[in-house]
């Protein structure tokens, strides 16, 4: 494991910048650009330019990476807020299978395709970074 991706929903995103921190401590290069991005600009169109161009980043920084490790969500609840629907993670890491990039879980099983048997699924941050520590490099 040489580069990573980190794949979580938006409201995560100091949790995963933190994280990111110590991951880069372990000498394995992050790719998520996503963590340092400027809020959304005011007006349609630049909005609609701003959303264009960070869905074409966030693809090639997940091409960039070796591995992908998306953070699942806490399903348990039948009513989960809004703001976890957009689902983005989710799609990064369908393109990250279909690049046939190492895939880590993180948390509960949430899509079906997180079944997958190939895929590596860990408790929590701490698993991942005892992990990391393992494989890195």
């Amino acid at each position: 494991m040489k580069a990573v991706y980190l794949a979580a929903r938006f409201s995560r995103k100091k949790e995963m910048k933190k994280l990111s921190l110590r991951i880069k401590e372990l000498g394995v290069k992050v790719t998520s650009r996503w963590l340092d991005e400027e809020p959304l600009p005011e007006g349609k169109i630049k909005r609609k330019r701003f959303l264009e161009n960070t869905a074409a980043m966030d693809a090639n920084d997940v091409f960039a990476a070796d591995t992908l490790i998306r953070f699942s969500d806490d399903l348990s609840d039948p009513m989960v807020p809004s703001s976890w629907c957009t689902g983005s993670r989710l799609e990064e890491c369908g393109m990250a299978h279909a690049w046939s990039k190492h895939i880590i879980i993180v948390g509960p099983h949430q899509s079906l395709f997180d079944r997958f048997p190939q895929r590596v699924h860990l408790k929590d941050s701490k698993a991942l970074l005892k992990y990391i520590r393992k494989h890195r490099g």
